[in-house]
């Protein structure tokens, strides 16, 4: 069994298929694991740079950690939004009480809310905003965030609820998003407790890494289904063209790499991968000797307030742990917009503008700058639009759950850490149907 690709949704395929008695090798493009999801330990600073905060939502991945005994950690339930300068808290486990209560909204604005919660709720009752598999939202997917806000509800919701969730969930504006990724985020991740794994983000593909055969730098070039399995050619670390022949594969790379390396399933992928571009963006983590005081784990830019940074997490809230004691520790984000604009400027002027956005809130701050780290990804998240939840609609359709190539990635659903083990898992469980009778005479006979 090979798996190409150790992301977090390679690297559970292939903890399940190991543990079912398959002989797992994962080979990995790059010299780190985890894909985007990926943890930088430095001067005493634990910098999640990629995935970070875990939702109360996120069932597949909470059971996974608990299962490989990944500590979690929970988080404050603060996050905070700003208006005019001013972060605004608001409780997640209690959302509608704090929603009511705050200032950040008019009285207006809180009565108008109930229809976005009306409209999520609707959509969640007839099955549109599955987590898990989210071509069931296609019937919904009609228009963006940005147009529901103007029509449905209010321009001061527009920015100031609508826009900072949608810049939270897929990191762009919510004019060039569907409104599909507003409503899921609002019915799967808000609400209940945030957690985060002890150690980083990344404890979690290194706890499972742990018990696999991961290959770091092996490229893949080509999967090619014949009749004697699955052939898979692959360049080594030292350059060398080496092919493997297994039972079975599963394809957990990004999907331009899906697309490139797998030939006789282009039919399949080629009409997403046209309709599904790759967001850039750029994270910002920033180390402070001292900290504001403000409880929230996350905070929440709508774009008056900035064009560039569209969220931040404030690591030293979300766990103690991620920075010395009495420090503070955060990570920005750029909006799809700002990092495209910017991805090719110095780390300096980058830093310039994540510095200068967490000094406008908290001027206190100043002159405690100790640590700066700037990471660019080329590809950052699937760029969900308009009509897109159609085409990852007809892809699902279209995969056979027979198939000895079987995918599991980001672009067959919602994106997120959640998504990454459902696909992982689901996959696993096609080729262990698929192979049941074959792995149980291996276990009774190993030679």
């Amino acid at each position: 069994m090979v798996v190409v690709g150790a992301g977090l949704s390679g690297l559970t395929a292939a903890y399940h298929l190991q543990r079912d008695g398959w002989n797992a090798v994962v080979l990995e493009s790059e010299p780190v694991l985890g894909g985007r999801v990926r943890t930088l330990r430095a001067q005493g600073y634990v910098l999640d740079l990629g995935a970070t905060a875990v939702g109360a939502g996120y069932e597949a991945y909470l059971e996974l950690a608990r299962e490989l005994g990944v500590e979690m950690v929970p988080s404050p339930p603060w996050l905070g939004i700003v208006r005019d300068g001013k972060v605004y808290q608001l409780r997640v486990d209690r959302l509608v009480r704090s929603g009511m209560s705050t200032r950040l909204l008019s009285a207006a604005g809180k009565l108008r809310i109930a229809r976005l919660a009306f409209d999520v709720a609707v959509a969640k009752v007839r099955g549109r905003l599955d987590y898990s598999d989210l071509s069931k939202a296609a019937p919904i997917d009609d228009e963006t965030a940005h147009s529901y806000a103007m029509r449905a509800l209010s321009a001061e919701l527009g920015e100031y609820v609508v826009a900072p969730l949608t810049r939270t969930m897929v990191i762009v504006d919510p004019e060039r998003t569907s409104k599909v990724e507003l409503f899921s985020g609002i019915a799967n991740a808000l609400g209940g407790g945030w957690q985060s794994p002890a150690g980083g983000a990344a404890s979690i593909v290194e706890a499972v890494a742990q018990q696999l055969d991961v290959r770091l730098s092996h490229h893949a070039q080509r999967v090619t289904e014949t009749p004697a399995g699955v052939l898979v050619a692959y360049t080594e670390p030292d350059g060398r063209h080496t092919e493997m022949l297994a039972d079975a594969c599963v394809i957990a790379c990004p999907l331009p790499a899906a697309v490139a390396i797998c030939p006789g399933r282009r039919d399949v992928l080629a009409p997403l991968h046209s309709a599904l571009p790759y967001t850039k963006t750029i994270c910002v983590a920033v180390g402070t000797t001292r900290q504001p005081d403000c409880p929230a784990f996350m905070v929440l830019l709508p774009p008056s307030e900035s064009r560039e940074i569209a969220l931040f997490f404030q690591d030293h809230r979300k766990d103690p742990a991620r920075a010395p004691a009495g420090h503070g520790q955060f990570s920005l984000y750029f909006e799809l917009a700002a990092a495209e604009a910017l991805f090719e400027t110095s780390d300096e002027a980058v830093i310039q503008i994540a510095v200068g956005t967490l000094m406008r809130l908290w001027p206190e701050l100043r002159d405690s700058v100790e640590f700066t780290h700037v990471h660019r990804w080329a590809q950052a998240l699937p760029h969900t639009q308009v009509g897109t939840f159609q085409r990852i609609a007809e892809f699902n359709a279209a995969l056979d759950p027979t198939d000895r190539i079987q995918f599991a990635a980001d672009y067959m659903s919602e994106t997120g850490q959640n998504t990454a083990v459902v696909v992982g898992n689901r996959a696993a469980t096609n080729l262990r149907h698929l192979y049941a009778p074959a792995v149980a005479a291996r276990r009774r006979d190993p030679g």
